[in-house]
C-alpha cells in the first residue's frame, strides 16, 4: 500500500511550462515532510479502505483523529522584536507612504516650501 502511494504522488506528470528552473530543487525535496504525509496516507488508507470513494474518504476524515500518528507540534517561540536599521527604514517608509498617499494635497510641488533648519550647539534648551 505504500508504495502505491508513493508511486502516485512521485508520478505526477509535470507539465512543461511548470518545470522547477531551480538547481537546488533535489535539496528541497528531500527537506519536504513526506514521510508524515506518508504516514497520514496510510492511516487513512487502513480506515477508508483501498479503492474508497471521494464521500466515504470524506466521512472518514471527519471521524478520524490523528493523535500518535502525526509527530507533536513545534512548541510555539515568542520572540522580542529587536529594532534594527533595516526595520526602522522600512517602519519610516511605509509611514511616509500612508501620510502622503492619504494628504496628497498638501505635497502639491506648488505648495511646498523648503526651509533651512538650524541646529543650535550644546542641545538648544
Amino acid at each position: 500500500a505504500r508504495g502505491d502511494v508513493r508511486r502516485a504522488v512521485t508520478a505526477v506528470p509535470a507539465r512543461a511550462d511548470a518545470a522547477p528552473a531551480m538547481p537546488d530543487v533535489p535539496e528541497w525535496h528531500a527537506r519536504l515532510p513526506l514521510q508524515i504525509i506518508f504516514r497520514f496516507l496510510d492511516v487513512l488508507e487502513k480506515k477508508a479502505g483501498k479503492n474508497a470513494s471521494t464521500a466515504a474518504i470524506q466521512s472518514t476524515l471527519r471521524g478520524v483523529s490523528l493523535a500518535g500518528v502525526l509527530p507533536p507540534p513545534p512548541p510555539i517561540v515568542i520572540r522580542r522584536y529587536v529594532p534594527n536599521a533595516h526595520s526602522q527604514t522600512w517602519l519610516t517608509q511605509m509611514l511616509w507612504g500612508v501620510v502622503y498617499t492619504r494628504n496628497q494635497e498638501i505635497f502639491e510641488p506648488k505648495r511646498i516650501k523648503l526651509v533651512p533648519i538650524m541646529q543650535v550647539p550644546g542641545g538648544g534648551h
